[in-house]
């Protein structure tokens, strides 16, 4: 999920608000279903808006309209989230597992969403075969191609090359040999200067964007660039970008980076324990649900396993708000002994 979008939930005042999260399905028959789970779940948001004196039909119309829609419930991934205020309805299609929830409260819950921007947000992605290359930016959810100021095909850059390979050499003579050891020779002669190039202006241009890049394309290309470049390469899978269906992108970044994602929030997580120890920090709820209004948390930590309530979501909005950062733990990765605990900024 985008941080611009996530600031702008959490910063909205006039509620109630309305947070809808269902799984739902990627494929027939499954998905079939998913439309009439979410008209029940309606069901409930209106008895709890009735019971909060708030005209139900107001704040639903949209959800309901959504109910016809039948390419939208032929297209979901695998789950939703249905955000309503009184004056707005947003609908996010959500990648991996999602737990049912139906809260009506004076604040968004936004902890399902967090997952969505811990990890596959703000890259490039280099997509590199042994003649060329593409560049996508992956900003804010954004997928872009880029046009740098760098020749993207061997032809472009060596368009005279230095190399002659004759185009029939005759079968069963000497010469075919010699003229196919010369042919791969040139192969990987032209692959070599086309990397060094890449390797001097792609590097400029990553130092001047301050962005991590991807690597994507075949395992023999991928890792022998890799052996070429001085910059940091923060992930890569060895496949080719454009055969990769746009809905399996998320799953291919997660898994790609989950490594690099759990030992960072270890990482964390040991200094936590030090900021703790050092009565920089607490695991202690009743503190920082004092604490988090008053902008003094820096990193508020909860464990995926915590049972969503008023009081987590006022502290997970009133930590953002001010400007900290809010990080979902989850146990099968990062084992914790608390629900929530908090690092101070003083």
């Amino acid at each position: 999920m985008q941080k611009v979008i996530l600031d702008k939930l959490v910063n909205m005042t006039d509620g109630p608000f309305v947070s809808l999260y269902i799984p739902t399905h990627r494929n027939s028959p499954d998905n079939k279903r998913d439309s009439v789970t979410f008209k029940n779940l309606l069901k409930r948001v209106e008895k709890e808006l009735d019971e909060k004196g708030v005209n139900p039909s107001s704040y639903l119309k949209e959800s309901y309209d959504l109910l016809d829609d039948t390419t939208f419930w032929n297209n979901t991934t695998d789950g939703l989230a249905v955000l309503i205020d009184k004056d707005d309805t947003q609908i996010y299609k959500l990648d991996g597992s999602i737990e049912e929830k139906v809260l009506v409260a004076d604040y968004f819950h936004v902890l399902p969403l967090i997952n969505y921007y811990e990890i596959p947000n703000n890259y490039y992605f280099l997509d590199l075969s042994k003649d060329r290359f593409s560049l996508y930016s992956f900003i804010n959810g954004e997928l872009d191609k880029e046009d740098p100021d760098i020749y993207q095909k061997f032809t472009d850059l060596f368009s005279d090359k230095d190399y002659e390979i004759e185009a029939s050499p005759t079968r069963g003579t000497s010469n075919s040999m010699h003229n196919y050891h010369t042919s791969s020779s040139v192969e990987e002669k032209e692959k070599d200067k086309y990397f060094r190039y890449l390797k001097d202006n792609l590097g400029k241009f990553l130092k001047e964007k301050e962005a991590k890049l991807i690597l994507f394309g075949t395992r023999e290309n991928v890792l022998e660039f890799k052996n070429y470049v001085d910059f940091d390469i923060y992930g890569i899978i060895d496949k080719p970008f454009n055969s990769i269906l746009t809905n399996d992108l998320y799953k291919e970044l997660r898994e790609a980076l989950l490594d690099k994602y759990i030992e960072n929030i270890g990482k964390r997580l040991e200094n936590l324990q030090t900021e703790i120890s050092n009565d920089k920090g607490t695991d202690n709820k009743s503190r920082i649900l004092s604490d988090a209004p008053n902008g003094k948390i820096s990193e508020l930590y909860i464990s995926k396993t915590v049972q969503a309530d008023a009081e987590i979501d006022k502290a997970v909005t009133e930590v953002m708000r001010t400007g900290g950062e809010v990080i979902l733990i989850d146990p099968e990765y990062n084992q914790v002994d608390f629900d929530i605990a908090a690092k101070y900024r003083y």
